[in-house]
C-alpha cells in the first residue's frame, strides 16, 4: 500500500491473462486437495469442524473456476459471456463464501460426524454454487459496477472486501485464543494462512485496471494463504494421528519394560529376583534341548 504509486503499471493482455489462470487454476486445485483430504480422511481423523473446512474449500474451488473462466477476455462459460462484473461478481462470491462459511467452521462447535453427514456435506455446497451462479449470471448486469477501468474498484466492491477483511479480523482472533488454549501445531498454519487472505483482500481495494501489477500481488497471496490452509489440514487430518499413534506405542512399550523391571528386578537392589532366574534357567533348559547341548548350573 505504501508503494502502490511506484506499482501502478499493467501487464500486457496476453502476459497478464496467462499469469493470472496460472495463479486462480493453482489456488483452484489447493482448495481442491483441501476438499479431497476431507473426503478420504480417516473416519476418527474427520470432525464437522474438518468436514465444514472441506466443503467450505470445494464450494470455493467451484466459484473460483467460474470466476476464471468469465474474467475479461476469457471464454466465458455455458450459459455467460466473461465481462469484469461478472467476474469480479463471482470474485466477491468466493471469498464471502469462504470468511463467512470458515467463521462459521471455528465459531461453531465441534464434534464427531453422523452417518451420511460427510456425503450430504459435499452435495450441499454443489447445489450452493448452482444457486450463487444462476443468481450472479441473472443480477450480476443489474447491480451497480464493481470496477471502473482506469478508475480502481468502485466503492461497493471496496466495502464488500472490507466487510470480508473484518471477518478474517475475527477468525484470526478467535483462532489465537483457541491455540493459546490447546497449542496445537496446525492451528498456527491456519492463522498464517487467513493472515495471507487478509492482506490479499486488502490488495483487491487498491488496483485500478483488471491488469494491474497490483491484482497479480492479491493473487498470489491467496495462493500462499491456500498453501497453509492444506499444509494445516495436512497436519491435523493425516500426521498428527500418525504422531499420536506412535507416540502412544512408545509409551506402551515404555510401560511394557517398566512392568518387566518391576517383575524381574528387586525394587530396592535392582538386582535380579528368583522369577528372573527361573525364567531365564527354562529359557537355556529349553535352547539346550533344541540344540542337544548341556548346561550346568552352580549353586553355593
Amino acid at each position: 500500500m505504501l508503494f502502490r504509486s511506484s506499482l501502478a503499471w499493467t501487464f500486457e493482455r496476453n502476459h497478464f491473462l496467462s499469469l493470472h489462470t496460472l495463479l486462480e487454476f493453482f489456488s483452484i486445485t489447493v482448495a481442491m486437495a483441501i476438499a479431497f483430504q476431507g473426503w478420504i480422511s480417516f473416519p476418527q481423523a474427520l470432525s464437522r469442524r474438518r468436514l465444514r473446512i472441506a466443503t467450505t474449500f470445494l464450494a470455493v474451488g467451484c466459484l473460483d473456476l467460474l470466476h476464471t473462466l468469465t474474467y475479461k477476455e476469457m471464454p466465458g462459460i455455458v450459459f455467460a459471456d466473461s465481462s469484469v462484473q461478472l467476474a469480479t461478481s463471482f470474485w466477491l462470491a468466493a471469498r464471502l463464501t469462504q470468511a463467512v462459511f470458515l467463521l462459521l467452521a471455528f465459531l461453531l462447535p465441534d464434534g464427531p460426524i453422523q452417518k451420511g453427514e460427510k456425503l450430504l456435506g459435499f452435495f450441499v455446497p454443489l447445489l450452493y454454487v448452482g444457486l450463487v451462479s444462476m443468481s450472479i449470471v441473472h443480477f450480476a448486469d443489474s447491480l451497480p459496477p464493481l470496477v471502473i477501468e482506469g478508475l480502481g474498484t468502485t466503492p461497493l466492491k471496496n466495502g464488500v472486501e472490507y466487510i470480508i477483511t473484518t471477518l478474517h479480523i475475527i477468525t484470526i482472533i478467535l483462532l489465537i485464543r483457541h491455540y493459546k488454549e490447546k497449542r496445537l501445531a496446525p492451528t498456527l498454519d491456519v492463522i498464517v494462512g487467513f493472515v495471507f487472505l487478509f492482506l490479499s483482500e486488502l490488495i483487491f481495494t487498491l488496483y485500478r485496471h483488471v491488469y494491474d501489477v497490483l491484482n497479480v500481488f492479491g493473487h498470489v497471496y491467496k495462493v500462499i494463504g491456500f498453501s497453509y490452509f492444506l499444509r494445516g489440514l495436512y497436519l491435523a487430518s493425516f500426521k498428527e494421528p500418525f504422531q499420536a499413534r506412535e507416540r502412544a506405542e512408545q509409551a506402551l512399550a515404555k510401560s511394557r519394560e517398566q512392568l518387566r523391571k518391576q517383575a524381574l528386578f528387586d525394587e530396592l537392589t535392582n538386582l535380579p529376583n528368583r522369577r528372573y532366574f527361573i525364567d531365564t534357567l527354562r529359557e537355556r533348559l529349553k535352547i539346550a534341548k533344541e540344540q542337544n547341548e548341556t548346561v550346568a548350573l552352580f549353586f553355593s
